[in-house]
C-alpha cells in the first residue's frame, strides 16, 4: 500500500491495533455496562471485537498526522472525521428504518466497518458505497419523509457536499505517522476501557457537550455548519459530538437548571 515515507497505512495499523489490543484485552477493566454485555453475550469474540473497532476509530479520529497520498505520490492533510463517516451516525434513527436506511449499513452489522467514503479493508478512498447505496436512500428520505414531516434535511445537504468534495479523492490511500501510530499502540491499555460510561453501541454520553450546547449554546448554530458546531463544542468540551447527537439533543432538551 503507498503511503507518504515515514508513515503507516491505515489498513496496517488496524491490523496491529486490533491485534494488540486482544493480546492486553482483560474484561475486569471493563465498565459495568459493558462488562455485563459481554457476559451475556452469544458470541464473546464478536463482541470484544467490536470494542476493538470503537476503540481504534476513537484513536483514528484523534490522529493529528491523518494523511491521504495519491497514487502519483501527491500527499495531503486531511481531517480524519470527514473520511471516516459512520453510516450509522446518519441513519441511525428508527424513523429512517421504513426506507431502508438501516439496511443500508451492512458490513457495520456484521463486526465490520463500513464507511460512506472509504473501503473498510484497504482504507483506500472509495465512493462505491455512496454512489450505489447511500446516496440513493438520501434522495429518497430528503424527498419521501423529511419534507412530508416538515423537517429540515441539512444533515443530509451537508453530506451530499463533502461527498462531493471527496470526489477527487478517489482511490487515494490514508495514512498517520509511525511516531503516531507507535505511541497509540502503546499505550492502549490506558486509553481503554473509555473512561466515561457509554450508550448503544458504544458512543460515550457526551454530557459536557450536550449540556454546552443546550445551555451555552441556546441550539443556536447561526451560520455555522453542523461539523462546525461540532467542533467548536469540543474546543470548548474536549467532547465532539456527531451532528446527529446535535439535532437529537435539540429536538429532546435536558430539564432546565435549576
Amino acid at each position: 500500500m503507498f503511503c507518504k515515507d515515514g508513515n503507516i497505512p491505515i489498513s496496517v495499523f488496524y491490523k496491529r491495533f486490533i491485534d494488540a489490543f486482544f493480546v492486553g484485552f482483560d474484561p475486569r477493566r471493563l465498565i459495568e455496562i459493558e462488562l455485563s454485555e459481554y457476559e451475556t453475550s452469544a458470541d464473546e469474540y464478536s463482541y470484544q471485537l467490536r470494542l476493538g473497532m470503537d476503540a481504534a476509530l476513537t484513536v483514528l479520529h484523534g490522529c493529528e498526522t491523518f494523511t491521504a497520498t495519491s497514487v502519483n505520490g501527491v500527499h495531503l492533510r486531511v481531517d480524519p472525521e470527514v473520511f471516516l463517516t459512520e453510516p450509522s451516525s446518519i441513519f441511525l434513527e428508527q424513523d429512517y428504518e421504513k426506507f431502508g436506511a438501516l439496511g443500508a449499513l451492512g458490513a457495520s452489522e456484521r463486526n465490520e466497518f463500513s464507511f460512506m467514503f472509504v473501503h473498510s479493508l484497504t482504507f483506500l478512498v472509495s465512493l462505491a458505497l455512496w454512489d450505489e447505496v447511500f446516496q440513493p436512500r438520501v434522495k429518497r428520505i430528503k424527498s419521501e419523509f423529511l419534507k412530508i414531516q416538515n423537517k429540515d434535511t441539512d444533515l443530509f445537504d451537508e453530506i451530499e457536499i463533502i461527498a462531493k468534495k471527496i470526489q477527487p479523492f478517489e482511490g487515494w490511500s490514508l495514512s498517520i505517522s509511525n511516531v503516531e501510530a507507535t505511541s497509540a499502540l502503546g499505550k492502549i491499555l490506558d486509553n481503554y476501557p473509555f473512561k466515561e460510561a457509554v450508550e448503544k453501541r458504544g458512543r460515550r454520553r457526551l454530557k459536557k457537550a450536550r449540556e454546552y450546547w443546550q445551555f451555552e449554546m441556546k441550539f443556536s448554530r447561526g451560520n455555522k455548519s453542523w461539523m462546525q458546531v461540532a467542533r467548536l463544542i469540543k474546543n470548548k468540551t474536549n467532547e465532539e459530538p456527531s451532528s446527529k447527537s446535535l439535532r437529537d439533543w435539540r429536538d429532546n432538551p435536558l430539564p432546565p437548571r435549576d
